[in-house]
């Protein structure tokens, strides 16, 4: 076999690599993406009501801050790293926010309608989601507004960290 024969047939080879590999991708992202038929709701969240030195999951509809024994809790968005679970930071709805979505969620429940698909979409919108909250990082004692995406939250021992759900 002649050198420009060798690489005409790796050419070919790794042209089928690269489509094999392109399709494999392809069929992995829509598998992800594919509506599965069942629809997850989250309603458990976590919370702290010390100022993210401890975090408890509770329902999503306790729209904070609000009272929890005997202190103010307020949502913690809690991460994880090589050695511990921590609160990254906190988050609390305004009051113009906090009433709107109670309001939505008081209507819900008394029109007897599962509260998720309404608060929820509420919750998504831009003048909740960016304009009617405000978040903080455990231990400071000024909040401010919600930037544009999650904040990049490091960990305590500088390890990689990643969000956890309850």
């Amino acid at each position: 076999m002649t050198s420009l024969e060798k690489i005409d047939s790796s050419k070919i080879g790794g042209m089928a690599t690269g489509i094999i590999l392109c399709l494999f991708g392809i069929a992995a992202v829509g598998y992800e993406l594919w509506p599965s038929g069942q629809h997850v709701k989250v309603t458990t969240v976590f919370f702290s009501d010390d100022d993210g030195k401890t975090f408890y999951a509770d329902s999503v509809f306790n729209f904070p801050p609000y009272s929890h024994n005997g202190n103010q809790a307020n949502r913690a968005f809690v991460y994880k790293c090589d050695h511990e679970e921590f609160v990254g930071f906190l988050l609390r709805y305004k009051p113009d926010a906090r009433k709107l979505l109670q309001d939505a969620y008081n209507k819900a429940q008394s029109s007897g309608v599962d509260p998720t698909q309404p608060v929820m979409s509420l919750m998504a919108t831009n003048p909740i989601r960016y304009g009617g909250v405000e978040i903080k990082l455990p231990g400071e004692t000024k909040w401010g507004p919600m930037p544009g995406l999650f904040p990049h939250i490091n960990s305590p021992d500088g390890s990689t960290s990643y969000p956890v759900d309850p």
